[in-house]
Formats: structure tokens, C-alpha cells, sequence
């Protein structure tokens, strides 16, 4: 089975024309200008706010029901 992976990229190299793919090619999109972006600042601020928001929440309903636990125990134990 390697070998035969092995004969697969050896035809697969030999069938591409190396020498006519142009050696500094520029991609479509510059991804240091898009990450400079206001708007994409922007779009990734909102979605890590929005993930803090949504994890905080089971920490806040954690902590209240804990405080509730407590006063329950304290009640229990007061009877």
C-alpha cells in the first residue's frame, strides 16, 4: 500500500510542469490587511464579547445556586 502511494505522488509530480508555475505569486486575499480591518476588528470583538457573555452566564447561575445551597443548609441546620 505505500508503495503504491508512493508511485501515485512520483506520477502526480512527473505529470506537473514545474517550471511554468510562476515562483512569487501573490495571494487574492493579503491577510495582514484583512486583520487591519476596522470592520473585521470589529466582527471578532463582538464574537469574543459575545463568548464571554455566554460562559459568564453558568458562572454566575453556578455561584447563585451555590449561595442558595448554603442558606438552604443553614435553615436545615438552624430546625
Amino acid at each position: 500500500m505505500i508503495k503504491n502511494k508512493q508511485t501515485k505522488r512520483k506520477s502526480i509530480l512527473d505529470g506537473l510542469d514545474l517550471n511554468s508555475i510562476p515562483k512569487s505569486t501573490k495571494p487574492l486575499i493579503d491577510k495582514k490587511k484583512v486583520l487591519k480591518h476596522p470592520v473585521t476588528k470589529l466582527v471578532i470583538c463582538g464574537i469574543a464579547i459575545y463568548g464571554i457573555l455566554k460562559v459568564s452566564k453558568y458562572f454566575v447561575n453556578g455561584y447563585a445556586e451555590l449561595i442558595r445551597a448554603t442558606k438552604n443548609l443553614r435553615k436545615a441546620r438552624s430546625q
